[in-house]
Formats: C-alpha cells, sequence, structure tokens
C-alpha cells in the first residue's frame, strides 16, 4: 500500500503578492488541491457572488484542512486559524523591497512535501 505524504501549506500575503500564482505553481508540480480562500468566504453564482454564512465558510474551511494534501492561499488571516494549525509550511508572500532577496520558497516547500533535496 502506498502512503501518502501529508503536504500541508498554507500561503497568505497581501492583494497582489504572487500568492495565487506560487500556490497553483505548486500544486501543480505536486499533484495536490490548491484552494483559494476567497473561494470559501464566496459562493460564486452567474448572477453575482454571495457570501457563505460563517457556518458555511467554517465548515468548507475545515474539510480542506481535515484532508490529507491541501495548498490554502489568501489574504485572510483571522478565521484561518485551523489552518495554520494544521500546515506543515506557512509562507508569507509580500513585496520585496528593491535590492532585498525574498526567502528561498521552494526549499521551504520541498522540504514540507518531504523531499530532503530541496528541490521541487
Amino acid at each position: 500500500m502506498d502512503r501518502v505524504a501529508p503536504v500541508k501549506i498554507h500561503i497568505i500575503g497581501s492583494v497582489g503578492s504572487g500568492k495565487s500564482t506560487l500556490a497553483r505553481t505548486l500544486a501543480g508540480r505536486l499533484g495536490i488541491p490548491c484552494y483559494e480562500l476567497d473561494n470559501v468566504v464566496w459562493r460564486r453564482s452567474p448572477g453575482g457572488d454571495i457570501r457563505n454564512s460563517e457556518a458555511d465558510r467554517d465548515a468548507f474551511l475545515m474539510d480542506i484542512v481535515n484532508s490529507p494534501q491541501w495548498i490554502l492561499e489568501g489574504v485572510h488571516h483571522r478565521w484561518v486559524s485551523a489552518a495554520f494549525c494544521r500546515s506543515r509550511a506557512d509562507y508569507f508572500s509580500g513585496h520585496a523591497p528593491r535590492g532585498k532577496i525574498l526567502p528561498d520558497y521552494q526549499t521551504v516547500f520541498a522540504s514540507a512535501a518531504g523531499n530532503q533535496t530541496g528541490q521541487l
């Protein structure tokens, strides 16, 4: 029987910081589901987005974080403590000032995925 390594990554950051791009890229490379927190808060419909109740939002979040593998991304932080508690890697995405080097997120996430080489 093959055992699935738990890969649980939570990416949080400001608008336009690259969270969604990073999350989709990692999800594609690791072959695991990716969730946007906006889609947990809002139910998308052709007539316009409808805000989920707090109970529905929280239940959806718990379904995600209780699954064996996930990448979760968004700007929300107050109601997502369950994601922080269950993630194996948290990455705070932000804009680096000119001349500054961003953290090597590839090594961070490869380690969280159980890859000791640091490569995704």
